[in-house]
């Protein structure tokens, strides 16, 4: 069986933290804070700044 995602306890809830982060991502590259050929964050920067485990 298949683990469960957790879900957000914060604006949009009822998306699993999974989407939360996604679309933040998502967001951040569309404004421009990513330009092509850059790095994206490290997982343990994206803990930080989500606030969510990278396990």
């Amino acid at each position: 069986m298949p683990a469960r995602s957790r879900r957000a306890d914060r604006p949009g809830a009822g998306r699993t933290l999974v989407e939360t982060v996604r679309d933040a991502l998502r967001e951040q590259i569309a404004a421009g804070a990513y330009p092509p050929g850059s790095r994206l964050p490290s997982e343990a920067q994206m803990t930080k700044e989500f606030g969510v485990s990278g396990r």
